[in-house]
């Protein structure tokens, strides 16, 4: 995928998984990844994807409680759509010069 590794994490190069801290990133799709965080009663997910010039930028795109195993597909479109519209702002700074 062309990651470098995040200051806090180690890639799991068979699996596609990003270990951080005690939790393990999960690749979902394209340059999206998600992060579980589990709480007292619930388990919450943090959908990122890794920006800036060496991809030390986490940005985190979407959060959600998770009540299934699998990533609902709508919460997966969203973080895509937000991550697009963050690299086109991204691009027309750039051509503004700023």
């Amino acid at each position: 995928m062309g990651y470098a590794p995040y200051p806090v994490a180690e890639k799991r190069r068979h699996r596609r998984q990003w270990r951080v801290g005690l939790s393990v990133a999960r690749h979902l799709r394209g340059d999206i990844y998600e992060v579980r965080v589990d709480g007292e009663n619930l388990a919450f997910r943090v959908l990122f994807a890794s920006e800036g010039q060496f991809k030390q930028v986490l940005l985190a795109l979407g959060g959600f409680a998770k009540k299934t195993q699998k990533t609902p597909p709508q919460v997966i479109r969203l973080a895509e759509r937000r991550l697009s519209d963050w690299r086109s702002r991204g691009k027309a700074l750039k051509r503004k010069g700023k």
